[in-house]
């Protein structure tokens, strides 16, 4: 076999190639992927519990570039920033899930528990008192009272209903607790219930010492609804009960 020499110039040059091609490689570094930053949880803002028929309302705070994914019962799934369900049912009632993905990293879920509120039993523009008389609203309106507080006004056949709340301005949709105190300051999410008896019996005026008022806002439309609730006599008697639910637009 045939020996091949070559120069030694040659052989240099390619030694030289071989440690230009090692330094590049040194020097250029593979691509990195960046790292995931994680989201923060979602805080889901709402209503825990929310009247039969009414609508309900979740959201959360915006997050720049986000998508986000909503699950809850029955089947329920959506992509937007908010969740807006109408004529709530005991079907849509449950746990609620958010989870927001920014760039490929996804959130973990924060929920959301909502129940169905309590069925008061009462139709629409109708008032109901233990007497067993249903009537009808005539007229609604809303004032404000001397103490700077927002107060609905209902007028049914023979009886008027004032629900005073805790809020110079009209109230946003939710759940207010009934305040029994005769005066006082009251807090943002309670208020304070009235009914006057102009003819028949029961008479005179009584106050909600108990239950809950729902306000639920659709478009153009607010539903005020009073459940059950015990109403004892502000000079002295018997106590009664009695629902309403009044929508005006």
């Amino acid at each position: 076999m045939k020996t091949i020499y070559y120069p030694l110039s040659i052989l240099l040059i390619l030694a030289g190639f071989l440690l230009t091609d090692c330094k590049k490689k040194k020097e250029d570094p593979k691509p990195t992927t960046p790292a995931c930053t994680t989201p923060a949880t979602p805080v889901i803002t709402g209503y825990n519990e929310t009247p039969e028929g009414g609508t309900m309302t979740l959201t959360t705070a915006a997050v720049a570039n986000a998508s986000y994914q909503w699950t809850g019962p029955n089947g329920f799934s959506s992509s937007n920033d908010s969740v807006i369900i109408a004529n709530f049912s005991a079907a849509n009632a449950g746990t609620y899930s958010l989870t927001v993905n920014v760039s490929g990293c996804t959130s973990a879920a924060g929920t959301f528990l909502v129940n169905v509120g309590p069925a008061c039993g009462v139709g629409d523009n109708t008032s109901t008192f233990t007497n067993g008389s249903t009537e009808f609203l005539q007229s609604v309106s809303n004032s404000t009272l001397p103490n700077g507080n927002y107060a609905l006004t209902s007028t049914f056949t023979s009886r008027v209903i004032t629900i005073e709340f805790g809020t110079t301005t009209e109230p946003a949709s939710g759940i207010y607790n009934v305040n029994a105190g005769a005066s006082g300051a009251l807090a943002a999410n309670e208020v304070r219930v009235l009914v006057t008896f102009n003819s028949g019996s029961p008479s005179g005026t009584y106050q909600a010492t108990d239950s809950r008022v729902f306000v639920v806002k659709t478009g153009t439309q607010t539903a005020t609804t009073l459940c059950p609730a015990t109403f004892s006599p502000v000079s002295g008697g018997v106590s009664i009960s009695g629902s309403a639910r009044m929508i005006r637009p």
